[in-house]
């Protein structure tokens, strides 16, 4: 996919629209899967078309998907292919110009040849996907062993490692995020400091055998060794600093960060009070060496990240039922309209809006919902004004792509693979009881 797509204009309006139809072609989903999830989400009143768009890698995760042979898979890229070439783009600043280019149309008849060689295809009686638990619907969930390029096998598949689980809480995913970075790039530039480093410190006691212990260059353990040394009264086998760096009184923050005072001012955020800062480190004000334990009772993603940026409510992307409609409710008042002489074209039509008054109405509304609702779908939180603006780019894309693929010759010429793409899967080649649970449970979202 990465072939084909690194060739086309992501700012023609069809470019999503492709990404997910191409997908859609190459994968078919396994059938009983399908049916479960479709139940799951007819109970909650979700759309399936929204979901397969919005929430694809939440059905990604429950639904196992296979490459079929090169006689099924080869018809739907050609027609995915021959539907989307020549389609035009209905923005302004790039209408008249063709989807595919030369190079893309050169490369769409190689991919066609590769999957018509079977090399795209999955193998015959090797299942690819892993259970690993059941979610709170009672949905199975996958992992699949399929890879993509060198940044998720040396990147991204290491970080997942180090969690154990992708259900880990955002308190203990940010420690061993910001404790992997740390030592990842400490052992990228090993090379290049090692031996700076070593004539600088050299941490560790002399031992029985004579010989001194030298483990490590961490900055905790040696502000350590150097307090214990003093209390002691034993000389260490390095040079004491002159300041002990972890001990320096600071209000800075690692990783997710406070709103500043002045910004919540200035978009009627609610904020709480500053911690207090001593020369020991703190963990929501209780000394850290005083902790001995990590806190297990459950919590929601939501107050995990209130805490952290000091908000009375969190700050997050518009993402809720409730945070949609009331967003196309007002996005378009006319009182945070802005520059009404002017004219945009439609990938410029933010400028039209003010999104800091938009913030400040918006966080002013938070306060006045219904305090005793407990379904986070139905409330609203706070916004600063770039994730507005976000979202509404977002909304203006996705309206452009729907002008697209839905414009005279465009809808004609992709009507053949809207077809075969409505049609249901008949994929039984997959069963569950041919899976192997993996040895970690996992819980879903």
């Amino acid at each position: 996919m990465d072939r084909i797509l690194r060739l086309l204009p992501k700012m023609h309006s069809a470019f999503d629209a492709f990404c997910s139809d191409f997908s859609r072609a190459i994968f078919l989903r396994d059938k009983d899967d399908e049916s479960n999830v479709r139940r799951v989400l007819k109970a909650k009143g979700i759309d399936w078309e929204y979901a397969q768009h919005a929430k694809s890698h939440v059905l990604n995760r429950r639904i196992r998907r296979l490459i079929p042979a090169p006689e099924i898979v080869v018809p739907r890229l050609q027609l995915l292919f021959d539907g989307y070439k020549d389609l035009i783009c209905s923005n302004k600043q790039n209408q008249g110009q063709a989807f595919f280019s030369k190079d893309a149309r050169e490369m769409a008849a190689r991919l066609l040849n590769t999957a018509r060689l079977g090399f795209l295809s999955d193998p015959v009686g090797v299942s690819l996907y892993y259970r690993m638990g059941i979610d709170k619907d009672g949905l199975t969930i996958y992992r699949t062993i399929r890879g993509t390029n060198s940044v998720e096998g040396g990147v991204h598949m290491a970080i997942r490692r180090v969690f154990g689980s992708l259900q880990a809480s955002p308190e203990l995913a940010e420690c061993i995020l910001a404790n992997w970075i740390l030592r990842r790039n400490c052992s990228v530039r090993s090379h290049l400091f090692i031996q700076i480093a070593t004539q600088i410190i050299q941490v560790g006691h002399h031992n029985r055998t004579g010989k001194k212990y030298r483990s490590h260059f961490d900055l905790w353990l040696r502000d350590e060794i150097t307090e214990l040394s003093g209390k002691v009264g034993i000389q260490t086998s390095f040079l004491p600093p002159h300041v002990l760096s972890t001990r320096i009184a600071t209000s800075e923050t690692f990783g997710i960060i406070p709103l500043s005072t002045e910004l919540a001012e200035k978009w009627k955020i609610t904020v709480l009070p500053p911690r207090r800062i001593t020369g020991v480190p703190h963990y929501r004000d209780v000394p850290v060496h005083t902790l001995t334990h990590l806190e297990t009772r459950p919590r929601t993603r939501l107050c995990s990240l209130q805490l952290r940026q000091r908000s009375l409510y969190p700050i997050t992307p518009v993402h809720t039922h409730a945070e949609f409609l009331k967003f196309k409710k007002h996005v378009l008042d006319p009182l945070f309209r802005r520059d009404v002489r002017k004219t945009y074209s439609q990938n410029q039509s933010h400028r039209h809006i003010d999104f800091d008054e938009f913030a400040r109405f918006w966080n002013s509304e938070v306060a006045k919902q219904d305090h005793a609702e407990t379904d986070s779908n139905k409330r609203i939180y706070y916004k600063v004004p770039s994730q507005l603006e976000k979202h509404y780019k977002k909304t203006v894309a996705w309206r452009a792509t729907r002008s697209t693929v839905m414009m005279g010759s465009n809808a004609a010429a992709l009507e053949p693979l809207r077809q075969l793409l409505s049609e249901p899967n008949t994929t039984t080649v997959l069963h569950a009881r041919s899976l192997p649970d993996h040895c970690y449970s996992e819980q879903g979202k």
